[in-house]
């Protein structure tokens, strides 16, 4: 059974187009749960530890000179900001979760509501386990991948004629392919969350099996749906910066107003993506599409005589 891609993304738009709550308020409310929230607690600290170090480094400060200042003067301050970068990192994290939960119902046309985006906190610890598990493969894999080139480098470096070219490019080489890898790796655990929503009493290790298993074959296909967002990615960016120029709160009024559309579409579409490589029996949702009424008339013009 294959993916298209096309009707994946009018199915998307036609369960957006028909979902209640309006998709775009549900996602709103996520946004303003999420990426507000962070910004505005983390904002709260006041504590800019790049600019810190900018400043110091400046003055002719070692690196050692300046994380012991930094630490007599800012102990408990870079204590609270890392305390509190790690627990919205997790809280984040859930509620993406949750969010999943939410486009992946309303990819089904199930109407789902608001609740859903705390679904997350429902299996916290199964979801956050699942997350952990996940980082630790994917970092695990991605260092086997890498490692044959980062031998290579090392030879160079020390066997080989070094100049600063030399050096650059197999620097670049390697970081391109250590991305490549991660990626790749990525790609392998990135349907758990929707099997864990699918069944609940799975494990977590149970999830990132059954997503590794399902995603064999269907690497390349799930970048090139990645990729067909990226020209709506760069529009929306160059939305924000056009209209930031403008006043800096209207772009980030434009930020939301353009991820209120574009965060539900993409995700839903990506649902649509796990319900065909899952080999569900419908692996689309009834939503109305006339996409297959077009296709036919297409096909049967050409079977005339």
């Amino acid at each position: 059974m294959g993916f298209n891609r096309i009707e994946a993304k009018i199915r998307a738009k036609t369960s957006i187009r028909q979902g209640k709550p309006n998709a775009m308020r549900v996602s709103m409310v996520y946004l303003l749960l999420t990426s507000l929230l962070t910004s505005l607690l983390m904002s709260a600290l006041r504590f800019d530890l790049p600019e810190l170090l900018y400043y110091y480094a400046q003055r002719g400060y070692e690196p050692d000179e300046i994380l012991s200042i930094l630490w007599s003067q800012n102990a408990g301050q870079i204590g609270l900001s890392w305390a509190m970068s790690l627990v919205l990192g997790i809280y984040t994290m859930i509620m993406g979760f949750g969010y999943v939960s939410y486009t992946l119902r309303l990819a089904r046309n199930e109407d789902p509501g608001y609740t859903h985006l705390f679904d997350g906190f429902v299996k916290f610890w199964r979801v956050l386990w699942m997350n952990i598990l996940r980082g630790i493969f994917i970092f695990l894999w991605t260092f086997v991948l890498v490692l044959p080139a980062i031998a290579a480098l090392f030879v160079l470096l020390m066997f080989g004629e070094v100049n600063p070219y030399s050096i650059f490019g197999v620097y670049t080489l390697v970081a391109v392919w250590g991305a490549v890898a991660c990626m790749a790796v990525s790609y392998r655990y990135c349907l758990a969350e929707y099997y864990l929503l699918d069944d609940p009493s799975r494990t977590a290790r149970a999830c990132i099996t059954l997503s590794k298993k399902a995603m064999r074959g269907w690497k390349m296909e799930r970048f090139t749906l990645d990729f067909s967002f990226v020209g709506w990615f760069f529009a929306g960016e160059f939305l924000v910066l056009l209209l930031s120029r403008i006043w800096y709160p209207v772009g980030l009024v434009g930020m939301l107003a353009f991820n209120m559309w574009f965060l539900p579409y993409r995700m839903a579409t990506v649902a649509n993506f796990y319900d065909c490589v899952s080999g569900r029996a419908d692996p689309f949702p009834k939503g109305g599409s006339d996409w297959d009424d077009r296709m036919k008339d297409f096909n049967d013009a050409f079977d005339k005589p």
